[in-house]
């Protein structure tokens, strides 16, 4: 049965509802739709960090896709924050590019918010630095200097984001990265470290003082802050886990719920759940036939944060369900869909919006197809994860599956010598 006669009209309905994410005397803010496009590296910078020819096209694709909000990949605040060689960096001498991958943006989509990520890539840069020793590998223990260059070269972002005409930047706490790393049990261990303790106030310090200094120099009423979080590592001492050395989930979520109540009350307008660390456990970031039943780890670390604030959450994981063909319980392709699910998870109350990533890169115009009836023209993500191994391998990241581009990228990268 073709995708368009299997999804409801009603779902679909319901992720084409708008949904305010900021409104002040100074600035509106509204998703068209509650679909968002997740932050997905391409690995195409041009040498200085800047947007490259390759990376500009990509998000010309997604401009024509017509999320509700659409984040960019995240942008390294400092060549030595990189986690790979051509990943993109937001700094002065890269701001020109990003203004003009912005205004192209906006020739073709002046509705969709568009959000800059940020980050510093901690013990996956290719200088490693962490907060706290690691058992498994060597990293360069950061100083107090580092913590207060690294929170300058984030205030500087944030304006330069600004001034290239974001509409807001996403703080990124997830995925094992550096920020998110701060938050974890793990983070109790060195001692007379300011920036760690035995309570979550104090690990989440760097981020309390740095949003504060980023909204004193764009202030939150024209500007959206908005935080990915990776609500349970599955890494020793790892955000989510139960104590400073398990890997195993607290399934109280007491840490969770505490820290989506502190990022609200610091400033956050938006917060976006994500589970696991893609270089560690890959499984709990993305769903395969592997692990189906993963999505609704997924939807429940959702629904806590949000039964935890008042703020709009994005949910993840959905990109797996396709339009039915996976491994969840059931025979009708039609319950288990993205469409299904995601319309019923946003009128439970679940989440807000339902977040894409590798469906995003298999067809950047999902969210205009599955809304203007086109649905049956949508390429479907197959869950071969190509797009992973191709960022791993360090070549440009897409679609393997369905773009030409990609494909010849992947089958150079990968043919035996």
């Amino acid at each position: 049965m073709p995708p368009s006669r299997m999804f409801d009209a009603a779902d679909i309905a319901t992720l084409a509802e708008p949904l305010e994410l900021l409104r002040t005397d100074r600035c509106t803010l509204v998703a068209p739709n509650r679909i968002a496009y997740q932050p997905m590296e391409g690995n195409d910078a041009a040498p200085d960090g800047s947007p490259s020819p390759v990376t500009v096209a990509r998000y010309l694709e997604r401009a024509a896709g017509g999320a509700g909000i659409d984040f960019v990949e995240a942008l390294a605040v400092s060549p030595e924050g990189k986690a790979r060689g051509d990943q993109l960096v937001l700094r002065d001498a890269t701001q020109r590019g990003f203004e003009w991958l912005v205004k192209k943006y906006r020739n073709l989509n002046v509705r969709t918010p568009l959000v800059f990520q940020l980050t510093h890539s901690g013990r996956f840069a290719a200088d490693p630095v962490t907060p706290y020793p690691l058992a498994d590998q060597a990293a360069r223990l950061l100083t107090d200097a580092d913590m207060a260059r690294i929170q300058d070269e984030l205030v500087s972002a944030t304006r330069l984001a600004q001034e290239c005409g974001a509409d807001g930047i996403d703080f990124k706490h997830c995925h094992g990265y550096l920020f998110g790393a701060l938050l974890g049990p793990a983070n109790r261990a060195r001692r007379g470290w300011p920036w760690g303790g035995e309570t979550l106030e104090e690990r989440a310090r760097f981020f309390r003082e740095t949003l504060g200094r980023m909204i004193e120099a764009v202030p939150a009423d024209r500007f959206l802050y908005t935080l990915r979080l990776s609500a349970f590592e599955g890494i020793p001492g790892g955000f989510g886990s139960r104590d400073s050395t398990s890997a195993e989930e607290d399934e109280t979520g007491a840490e969770l719920k505490a820290f989506a109540r502190l990022a609200e009350a610091a400033g956050i307008r938006l917060l976006n759940q994500s589970s696991g660390v893609p270089e560690l456990t890959p499984l709990l970031v993305r769903q395969t036939n592997e692990n189906p039943l993963g999505f609704f780890e997924h939807q429940r670390r959702a629904r806590a944060m949000k039964e935890s604030v008042h703020i709009p959450v994005v949910g993840s994981g959905y990109s797996y369900l396709k339009a039915g063909n996976n491994k969840l319980p059931g025979k009708d392709r039609a319950v288990k869909s993205l469409v299904h699910l995601g319309a019923q998870a946003i009128r439970e109350g679940g989440v807000d919006l339902i977040g894409i990533g590798r469906q995003s890169l298999a067809d950047p115009a999902f969210a205009r197809k599955l809304l203007t009836g086109e649905a049956d023209r949508i390429r479907w993500d197959t869950s071969c994860n190509q797009c992973a191994v191709s960022l791993r391998s360090g070549i440009h990241a897409g679609c393997v599956t369905y773009d030409r581009y990609y494909t010849d990228l992947f089958r150079r990268a990968t043919r035996p010598i």
